[in-house]
């Protein structure tokens, strides 16, 4: 058993108390629990839990080996958990800066095993503004190898982001892939929406989903209801140094007003087509729009085609 204040390291380490962080955890004791066996080439956890105040805790059993060697270490915790409060963790992050609203209570439970390299877990975080889970593995030891499943329940997205206009979120995605290399990679990706509002409209209807096949594939969204129907495909060229991704957008109808969009009643339609090549320092982005339409108190508007080209590189820009 323990109980100690970071203080007690100020008189060793002066300097320390100039270090914000530690300050802040300077303002409640630290007490706990550790039970430990072993080395740090082969270090065995039992029981143990960190307390800092009333409200934040953690506690974890399980092994460590080769602790002092980031490349080789290897963990196998089969039972985590770890509960705090906002009001704890205001002390640490500036929710204005990041522009985000921290959940008033937040509990991280389940497993996990591996490396930095190879990683297997299990988590599971429910807060007062819903829940998340998080079912995966990621090897990237010979080849690129991953696999997640990631869920939400009854997520208020929008309070967290400050942003009233989205609502709760309730989703499935399901992940995996492999290959060495961009180039050579394998992936799929599916979901489903269960919930999924934005300015007070239902997009649960929303279809998401890609197919990649030796660096090469598609990813695909369509949305299709009485007031929006629309067809996005992007199929991609993956590579280190230059991908290419292709756009097709198909708006087949967009009723602004009912989407919440617009105070008048307005309605649109077009096609969109797009290609960009390279990276996000060094690429270029041209394409166009055409078949644009809009609709305004039962007036049809024709818009005109128009072509728009981008280009950033190492020494030039083109607009």
């Amino acid at each position: 058993n323990f109980r100690v204040n970071i203080q007690d390291a100020y008189y060793f380490q002066p300097d320390l108390e100039a270090n914000a962080y530690l300050d802040s955890l300077a303002t409640k004791n630290l007490y706990g629990t550790l039970n430990l066996r072993g080395s740090l080439d082969s270090l065995n956890l039992q029981k143990s839990n960190l307390n800092w105040g009333e409200n934040t805790s953690i506690s974890l059993s399980g092994s460590a080996k080769s602790v002092t060697n980031p490349d080789s270490l290897k963990l196998y915790i089969p039972n985590f958990k770890m509960n705090t409060r906002k009001s704890d963790i205001v002390n640490f992050i500036s929710e204005d800066s990041l522009g985000i609203s921290v959940p008033d209570s937040l509990e991280l439970v389940g497993s996990f095993q591996g490396g930095l390299n190879n990683i297997k877990a299990n988590t599971i975080l429910k807060s007062s503004d819903g829940t998340v889970t998080l079912v995966g593995t990621f090897n990237n030891q010979q080849k690129l190898v991953f696999n997640a499943n990631l869920d939400a329940e009854e997520l208020n997205l929008g309070k967290i982001l400050k942003n009233d206009k989205i609502g709760t979120l309730s989703f499935a995605i399901k992940t995996s892939g492999k290959g060495n290399n961009l180039n050579t990679l394998d992936a799929v990706l599916e979901s489903k929406f269960d919930s999924l509002t934005y300015s007070g409209y239902d997009f649960s209807k929303l279809k998401f989903n890609g197919n990649i096949k030796n660096g090469e594939g598609d990813v695909n969204i369509a949305f299709k209801d009485d007031n929006l129907d629309l067809d996005l495909n992007t199929h991609m060229i993956l590579d280190t140094l230059n991908s290419k991704f292709k756009i097709l957008l198909d708006l087949n109808g967009a009723d602004l007003y009912n989407l919440g969009i617009t105070n008048n009643d307005v309605r649109i339609g077009l096609k969109l087509n797009a290609d960009y090549t390279g990276d996000l320092s060094n690429f270029k982005l041209d394409g166009g729009i055409t078949e644009g339409v809009a609709v305004y108190k039962n007036q049809s508007y024709t818009i005109g085609d128009f072509k728009f080209e981008t280009a950033i590189q190492n020494d030039s820009t083109l607009l």
